[in-house]
């Protein structure tokens, strides 16, 4: 019985695949298990959600450099998102999908696999490093 517990928790790690569709996200930025609500509008970003419900549910969030850009190409999307998971999904009347996603890992692009940005080729991150001073060199909180 000795570190049961450790090995079930490394084995039961998602698996994340080399190549998932890529969600651009517009004005907001979701970090590894946060869960929030997105509405899906354009023709390729519903297409990629559609794809991913298809395979695993797992899709690339990744936030783009100019919101006002339509049709964001490779240029137009950061290089660091975050894989997730769709949860739910419900389609509007007005041709709009709105879908439940939780972040599950960060993730670099490491290439488009498709023309234009439907799928990109990722390696999973690495975990955030703390920057916190140790105590003796935190400022007051009345000083910062």
């Amino acid at each position: 019985m000795t570190g049961t517990t450790d090995d079930r928790t490394s084995e039961e790690q998602v698996r994340i695949p080399a190549e998932l569709p890529v969600l651009p996200l517009r004005d907001m930025v979701l970090y590894p298990f946060i869960i929030a609500p997105l509405s899906v509008a354009r023709d390729v970003s519903i297409q990629a959600v559609d794809r991913a419900l298809a395979e695993n549910r797992m899709i690339l969030l990744v936030a783009q450099k100019d919101k006002d850009e339509e049709e964001p190409g490779e240029d137009d999307l950061f290089r660091v998102g975050t894989v997730a998971v769709i949860m739910r999904m419900l389609k509007l009347p007005d041709e709009r999908i709105r879908v439940l996603v939780q972040g599950v890992s960060r993730a670099r692009i490491t290439q488009f696999a498709r023309c234009g940005r439907s799928s990109a080729r990722a390696s999973r991150g690495s975990p955030i490093s703390r920057t916190i001073p140790p105590p003796s060199r935190r400022k007051p909180s009345c000083a910062r």
